[in-house]
């Protein structure tokens, strides 16, 4: 690849960053694209480079969020379903500080998307890419699929999203592994039902 591509990908990957370390600090109130570059360390005509408008930047940094927070590459290295349900647990309530400000930056926007179109339609598409990455684990497996099965991912998906929200409110990842533990249980249950169908 050319260098100057790569460094413009590189840059841009900088700005998106910056703008979610913002959000997850002052929320959207105030954003602008000087503080954008001051975070960044690039200039503010550097921004209006690779995004044509500041109120594109949150949508395009929170596609790029959701595939830094959730590691697919670990859960697809998992075993057992049991596993994998773990495993989700463990990628939302072991985040480094780093990984923990950019989650909290998600819900954020998440909460955006009671007010503004342009973040719910993210938030579909985040929502249906993840549940479709569990279906195909949950196949690959345990090698069955049934009728309701795309309805259980996105339930996972949704469950998951509802803990995560609530642990960032306190960071008490001791209760919310010991919690998502119950959940996990009920979710494999649940499974055995709907195979029985």
């Amino acid at each position: 690849m050319d260098g100057r591509i790569l460094k413009g990908q590189e840059t841009k990957t900088k700005i998106m960053f910056a703008t979610l370390e913002y959000i997850a600090e002052f929320g959207l109130k105030n954003l602008s694209a000087s503080k954008v570059a001051k975070l960044a360390g690039v200039s503010k005509s550097n921004v209006f480079h690779h995004f044509e408008s500041i109120e594109k930047l949150p949508v395009e940094a929170m596609k790029l969020l959701i595939c830094d927070v959730i590691s697919i590459n670990k859960m697809r290295n998992c075993s057992s379903f049991k596993e994998l349900l773990e495993e989700i647990g463990h990628s939302m309530f072991n985040l480094d500080e780093e990984h923990t400000k950019l989650y909290r930056a998600f819900f954020v926007l998440y909460n955006e998307s009671f007010h503004d179109e342009r973040y719910v339609e993210v938030i579909r598409d985040i929502k249906i890419e993840f549940a479709s990455i569990l279906k195909e684990l949950i196949v690959s497996l345990e090698g069955d699929n049934f009728e309701e099965l795309e309805d259980y991912c996105h339930l996972i998906a949704i469950v998951a999203d509802g803990f995560g929200c609530h642990y960032l409110t306190d960071l008490n990842r001791e209760y919310y592994t010991r919690v998502w533990a119950l959940q996990v249980e009920m979710l494999l249950m649940k499974l055995e039902t709907l195979r029985k169908k």
